[in-house]
């Protein structure tokens, strides 16, 4: 039986806040995904130049989305600034300090002969050659950059989909999926645009705003009054948003048709399809430089996850329950080889547990740094930011996480068999994935992410032939120690670093090259039976300032098998962290 303790415990560590600072909470719902069908074959009819640009926004359908957060506003300059900071991440080339004299030698270098290859007589050092030439000298001795303070509120750019979720990781939190971004803007209507049933263009940075001044601008977020339903601004306009969402048709879409008038004149039938590409991700709602005819919702693009432009940003999300943010993104390098599937695939993120805290700057301090845009002070304009506007600082979390059937391997066999076989074949069963941004108090383990790994308790003869350390012995190959080992039997994950003691079960922590760095003793041997018996959470046992971990993954039939540990998570000074009060 679980303990009422357990249980209570367990409830209030997964059990999903309210409230987060810097997101706006978007209620679980249905929202249309995809344009309407008769729109979209006259936007073909009138632009048949990009007939499989349209193609790809069909069909419309209603969608069921899980309730989550996402920031008010995109990510601005003085928000990436803290993770630049912190992390010694590459600044955006705006942020570059060029002087005049500089400026002039690299434009008169591009349009000249170097090293024999011949230049470019009309470069020019524009936002695209900065960002090139920023690339291979940003780490130029003596070359220094500062973040504008006139652009603090305008969306960082040059940022890419992977520098997007390196910010991510450090806040704690992710980029929103297409369907969550669709409902952040859409809401429960059917409109077109975030604001309203209709185009208006003194709500959107595009091409042709209102005033005409601020066409064709990247301006700060909240300069104009165009929240969706949820209170969200700038879903349309300013710049493309990256979505963590892979650039594939929407779910029905079916081959079609349509007759079309070609530049020369004549009808032509045309069979559009989109743009297809799974390794690129979805890019939403139009920049500064379209037309308005892309300022909609249902607008849709492809994206290389490694570019980085000038118009394309990004806003930041999070899922309702705790913990899986954080897994999701820590855990998406780990090697499939080690953890014996793809992570992402494979692991089960609505089961993470943990202990997290999140962190955000002073605003008024921020705030005071910053200058006049150079387009909004001759009108007199001022960006109006919402309340829940916050400029995040860095996450630090502690997680643990089951893959979806981890004994799907071995059939599902009784652990007693289990044991068996790993102790026949050196095959250990990999359980799950560990992610720490705190050391482990007695174990010298490095902040990161690793595979959780079965290891059953063994004979000594079984745990000298596979190399293991044993308690109390001379390790392996070192002085002292000179007994051959008679077929020797090579596990899948090398232990010949840790003293272990036979015929203890433990859990391993394996780093991505299969190598175990720290094993933890199970506190009480492994369960297999129905899953509400077996127990998920972490309990802190105030008496010995530690965690004790209950580990739940599943069986088949209704089961599941359970394995408990207990850590001390530390901070750095030494400070033990067990106490999740320590986390708030």
């Amino acid at each position: 039986m679980i303990s009422p303790l357990l249980l209570s415990l367990t409830i209030a560590l997964l059990q999903a806040p309210d409230q987060r600072p810097g997101l706006v909470k978007i209620p679980a719902g249905n929202v249309l995904l995809g344009a309407a069908k008769e729109p979209t074959l006259e936007r073909i009819r009138k632009d048949p130049t990009n007939a499989n640009i349209y193609a790809g926004e069909l069909p419309r359908q209603s969608v069921r989305v899980d309730g989550f957060f996402i920031s008010p506003t995109l990510v601005t300059n003085e928000m990436y600034l803290e993770f630049v900071q912190a992390t010694g991440a590459i600044p955006p080339p705006s942020w570059a300090v060029i002087s005049k004299e500089q400026r002039q030698a690299i434009i008169h270098e591009g349009q000249q002969w170097v090293d024999g290859k011949p230049g470019n007589p009309g470069y020019k050092f524009d936002e695209a050659a900065q960002a090139e030439w920023w690339a291979q000298h940003w780490q130029d001795e003596a070359q220094e950059w500062r973040m504008p303070a006139e652009i603090a509120l305008e969306p960082v750019v040059f940022i890419s989909f992977v520098d997007a979720q390196a910010y991510c990781e450090w806040t704690g939190l992710r980029i929103p999926t297409e369907k969550e971004w669709v409902r952040a803007a859409r809401g429960d209507t059917d409109w077109d645009y975030p604001y309203g049933p209709e185009f208006d263009r003194t709500k959107v940075a595009c091409n042709s705003t209102k005033p005409t001044p601020l066409a064709f601008k990247r301006l700060p977020v909240a300069t104009f009054q165009n929240q969706s339903p949820f209170g969200v601004y700038d879903m349309v306009g300013q710049v493309l948003e990256f979505t963590d969402s892979p650039a594939v048709k929407l779910d029905g879409f079916k081959s079609f048709s349509v007759e079309v008038v070609n530049a020369a004149g004549q009808k032509e039938v045309l069979h559009p399809s989109g743009l297809w590409d799974q390794s690129r991700i979805i890019l939403k709602g139009g920049c500064c430089q379209n037309s308005p005819v892309y300022m909609r919702i249902d607008s849709r693009f492809g994206f290389e996850r490694t570019s980085a432009v000038n118009l394309v940003g990004f806003r930041v999300a999070a899922s309702e329950a705790p913990f899986q943010d954080s897994a999701y993104l820590k855990c998406r390098n780990l090697r499939s080889r080690v953890l014996g599937a793809p992570p992402l695939k494979a692991l089960d993120f609505s089961r993470t547990i943990g202990l997290e805290q999140f962190s955000t700057r002073d605003l008024k301090a921020i705030a005071a740094k910053r200058k006049a845009h150079d387009a909004l002070a001759p009108l007199k304009m001022e960006p109006k930011l919402p309340e829940s506007y916050a400029v995040f600082g860095p996450h630090r979390a502690i997680t643990f996480t089951p893959l979806r059937d981890a004994f799907g391997f071995w059939n599902h066999q009784t652990l007693s068999k289990v044991d068996r076989m790993v102790a026949k074949d050196g095959r250990f069963v990999p359980l799950g994935a560990f992610c720490t941004d705190v050391p482990l108090d007695g174990h010298d383990l490095a902040p990161g992410s690793y595979t959780m790994v079965y290891l059953p308790g063994l004979k000594k003869k079984v745990m000298e032939k596979m190399g293991a350390w044993i308690k109390g012995h001379p390790k392996p190959g070192s002085e002292g120690e000179t007994e051959e080992i008679k077929d020797p039997l090579t596990p899948s994950i090398d232990i010949t670093n840790l003293e272990l003691v036979p015929d203890k079960r433990y859990i391993l922590l394996a780093d991505d090259q299969g190598v175990a760095v720290a094993a933890l003793p199970l506190t009480l041997a492994p369960v297999l039976k129905k899953d509400s018996g077996v127990a998920h959470g972490l309990v802190y046992d105030e008496k010995n300032d530690e965690l004790t971990v209950h580990f739940k993954t599943a069986g088949n039939r209704g089961k599941a098998y359970g394995f408990t540990f207990r850590v001390r998570p530390k901070s750095e000074d030494g400070l033990s962290l067990a106490n999740p009060e320590r986390w708030k």
